[in-house]
């Protein structure tokens, strides 16, 4: 809304501006240079209505190509979808379709202009000194001391040809200037899509430019002879863009600026807005057709005056899953096979509170990575301690050491345990200490031990069998020191480490799921350590307008809405 009252402000001023400025003596004429004003800088009128019938005639062919678009693309992504298992037969039809248009584009730029007599007319002195080689190309099969203009255009520089066609399009026949751009526009439906590099700007500037610089030349001959075809020309690339990407003031200003003609800017203003109105009411914007193609979520921008009458609950999904602090890894299994959601609601385990949000992704790479919440015997009471663990690291338990003055300030304990009632929950954050290194003579033995365990060749007095990488990325993960972790990085050497695998990942009707082993399903996973404990939320009474306004402009994919108690 700001943005359309933005242009249509500016708008309103400029024109006020231009008819201060204007000569009403002379057909009411506009401009906006101040001053003396040459002909071809003044614009009337009488010619608004030719304005408007471009914009809406680029709406009406950009919602033809839009279409196409999406009937080209829909019924290629249906075709290979049924190739995804046979990867070689998939390649083969890529290669073969891309094969095909090349083929149709070639055999059609080389057909029209062989048949295009009418194309043909005398070379003009200037243009002997253009840098464009008079050659073949230009000539094609015309006579000596000719060119075939749609020769030029197809086989030329495209930035070239646009130019020509934006400065001057009275030296081309109208039919040349509606061929090329009739051309383009048929090529380019059949081609967006297939797998090459491929732009679309350019080629939618030159058709949009070629087809309005043809009905330039046609108003100017049938109905009002003082229209200068070359503003037409840029009304009608205006137009086309409008029609098919349905951009307003980024398309003036990119127009504005590239061709530097700012005495089009009141047309420009009036073809875009027609083009957008008329294409919005017809079909969807190109990149929104892409976006639904792909598959990529996008909240479609409605009117919202009558939310002010609804609150949050009334429009929230009362059927979904929530995950507790400290979860089993089969339950967590479970919950990614059974539930269709991106992320889910972390909760108290016993009172139901609402914690943060956990995404699908998350859990799969806490089952992977193993971050497990292991049992520790105790003194009298039940104490965890997290194991941390990067990628498919491999731990390795030291023999126990005495552990005086271990217990630092950063431990927290005397929370209860969520999934044994009656135990305590300890958690050591080692990333908040200095971790020692292994290279010190403290730990030089202990290092050896392990070395040896894992490696049956290994020698302290032969260090060069372990890479100096892999003895700088030893590290310890508790403070004691008693467990140690090696690096996996598969990018540099690692010696042979036997490595644990982790859960198994699979994709199972369009979503990611894990799978793990019998031994691990009773394990239970951290989930608090992941989580995103600041996560936007809403309450249930919360206005509609303010929760869709928040879950817009902060681009959300979750909004838990909570009741009484803080729950979900």
């Amino acid at each position: 809304d700001m943005l359309w009252r933005t242009l249509f402000g500016t708008a309103v001023a400029t024109c006020c501006i231009a008819i201060y400025h204007g000569d009403f003596t002379r057909y009411c004429m506009l401009s906006l240079e101040i001053g003396v004003q040459e002909e071809s800088l003044l614009t009337r009128f009488n010619e608004v209505p030719l304005y408007v019938i471009m914009g809406a005639m680029g709406g009406v062919v950009g919602t033809m190509f839009n279409n196409a678009f999406h009937f080209m693309n829909h019924h290629r992504k249906h075709f290979y979808g049924r190739l995804t298992k046979d990867r070689r037969a998939y390649c083969c039809c890529k290669m073969l379709e891309s094969g095909l248009v090349s083929i149709l584009t070639s055999t059609l730029m080389l057909a029209i202009p062989l048949n295009a007599r009418w194309a043909c007319r005398p070379l003009e002195v200037e243009d002997e000194d253009e840098e464009f080689d008079p050659g073949f190309t230009r000539r094609y099969n015309c006579p000596p001391g000719e060119i075939n203009e749609i020769g030029s255009i197809l086989f030329g520089s495209r930035e070239e040809s646009i130019k020509d066609i934006l400065t001057n399009p009275a030296e081309f026949e109208p039919a040349t200037l509606l061929a090329v751009g009739l051309i383009f526009l048929g090529l380019m439906m059949i081609t967006f899509g297939i797998a090459i590099p491929q732009g679309m700007f350019m080629p939618t500037v030159l058709t949009g430019a070629s087809l309005g610089g043809y009905a330039g030349l046609e108003f100017q001959r049938h109905f009002v002879s003082s229209v200068h075809p070359s503003d037409f020309a840029i009304i009608g690339a205006a137009a086309f863009l409008a029609g098919m990407q349905r951009n307003t003031v980024s398309l003036c200003v990119i127009l504005m600026e590239g061709t530097g003609q700012t005495k089009a800017i009141i047309p420009v203003i009036i073809t875009v807005v027609c083009a957008r109105l008329v294409g919005d009411l017809l079909s969807e914007g190109i990149y929104e057709i892409g976006m639904e193609l792909k598959g990529y979520p996008y909240l479609v921008h409605t009117g919202r005056d009558r939310y002010d009458m609804f609150v949050a609950s009334d429009v929230m999904t009362a059927d979904f899953d929530t995950v507790a602090e400290v979860e089993t890894a089969g339950a967590i299994e479970s919950l990614l096979l059974n539930s269709d959601h991106h992320a889910f609601p972390v909760v108290d385990g016993e009172t139901g509170d609402y914690r943060g949000m956990v995404r699908r992704d998350q859990l799969i790479a806490a089952l992977q990575c193993k971050i497990f919440v292991e049992t520790i015997a105790g003194t009298g009471v039940e104490e965890t301690e997290r194991s941390i663990c990067k990628g498919s690291g491999v731990r390795v338990r030291f023999p126990e050491e005495d552990e005086e003055g271990s217990d630092d300030d950063d431990d927290e304990e005397g929370q209860e345990d969520p999934v044994h009632p009656g135990g305590t929950l300890r958690r050591r954050y080692s990333s908040a200490r200095r971790l020692p290194r292994l290279d010190d003579d403290v730990y030089s033995s202990q290092r050896d031990l392990a070395l040896s365990d894992t490696m049956p060749d290994w020698d302290p007095n032969k260090p060069e069998l372990v890479s100096p990488w892999l003895r700088d990325n030893v590290m310890t993960t508790s403070n004691s020191g008693d467990e140690v972790m090696f690096g996996m990085d598969e990018t540099l050497p690692n010696g042979r480490i036997q490595t644990h695998n982790g859960a198994v990942v699979r994709v199972i009707r369009n979503k990611f799921v894990a799978f793990v082993s019998p031994d691990e399903k009773d394990m239970r996973v951290d989930v608090g350590l992941i989580m995103n404990r600041a996560a936007l939320s809403v309450l249930a009474e919360h206005p509609l307008s303010k929760t869709y306004d928040l879950f817009v402009s902060m681009g959300l994919r979750h909004l838990p809405v909570l009741g009484e108690g803080r729950r979900v």
